[in-house]
């Protein structure tokens, strides 16, 4: 009796990548031939659709569903995934793409497609922000007030992000903070903001937390302290050269698990997306809650 073929199920954003995502849509049957695996493609129609399309994909044991758009997407799809034993992959539509570009998941979709049959299961940590996993990252503050307005409407891309950040960065003031982290007491201080890192970088290169692991159980914390306006081209090139740990405007912690209170309610980030939190936060860390597909290292 011969054996079926292990099923894949691309849950695409109709949103994300416009004609290359169209297109790409197209030319999966020639990029799937000879893979070894049967292939469905699902889109999403709604705001958590993502999530409902994995849960079916599960029921019907597929080997992998491989989300299909940018970090929003890719979350939606990984939450669900938490306790199944149904891989995740990523074909990268959007524009930061943090996650993707740690792993070493090719940025191009074609090419992350045809990588799948040369890929191998890694785990893969999650992370848990008030009501909220994510996956790369999350946090509050200025770059929380920066992604609500990214999210807010309007083109995406860099150059957008770059605007939204520039402006913000001349309206924002550093608001205080206590930080408890399990075992290692409290810290009360004034911030710029505090970032929870499950990967090395934010996306587009900016890395953040050069040293972070998506599959060591820990949270790296990140606290940008109040600076001079002189030190700003300094800091934004050490965050592109991966050159942040040990700047003394930086505070770097590490954890499992603690509870982060601020003056009041206000926004948060995390994989990309955006909503309103209570002033005491809890994070955690699920270690190794599912398996992410990535190609072999040579």
């Amino acid at each position: 009796m011969e054996l079926e073929e292990p099923l894949i199920v691309f849950v695409v954003n109709p949103i994300s990548g416009g004609k290359q995502k169209a297109n790409l849509i197209k030319r999966i049957p020639a990029l799937m031939e000879e893979s070894g695996y049967r292939y469905e493609v699902w889109q999403t129609q709604y705001a958590n659709h993502a999530t409902e399309l994995t849960k079916q994909a599960i029921e019907a044991q597929a080997y992998a569903v491989i989300a299909v758009g940018g970090d929003g997407t890719m979350n939606e799809v990984a939450t669900a995934l938490i306790g199944s034993n149904v891989f995740l992959g990523i074909v990268p539509l959007g524009s930061g793409n943090g996650l993707v570009r740690h792993l070493g998941i090719p940025l191009r979709p074609e090419e992350a497609i045809q990588a799948f049959r040369h890929s191998i299961p890694v785990p893969l940590d999650a992370c848990i922000v008030g009501e909220h996993h994510f996956f790369c990252a999350a946090g509050m503050g200025y770059d929380a007030e920066v992604a609500q307005r990214f999210n807010q409407g309007g083109p995406r891309g860099l150059i957008r992000y770059l605007w939204e950040a520039t402006f913000t960065f001349f309206h924002y003031k550093p608001k205080t903070y206590s930080i408890s982290i399990e075992g290692q007491g409290t810290k009360k201080l004034k911030a710029v903001m505090i970032t929870f890192c499950n990967a090395s970088q934010l996306g587009n290169n900016a890395y953040l937390a050069p040293d972070a692991l998506c599959n060591d159980g820990l949270l790296d914390i990140v606290v940008l302290l109040p600076f001079p306006f002189w030190r700003t081209p300094e800091l934004i090139i050490s965050l592109f050269t991966g050159k942040l740990l040990g700047h003394p405007n930086m505070l770097h912690l590490k954890g499992k698990k603690g509870v982060i209170t601020r003056e009041d309610l206000g926004p948060i980030h995390y994989d990309g997306e955006t909503a309103m939190a209570p002033k005491d936060l809890e994070i955690s860390i699920l270690p190794a809650a599912i398996q992410i597909l990535v190609p072999k290292g040579d």
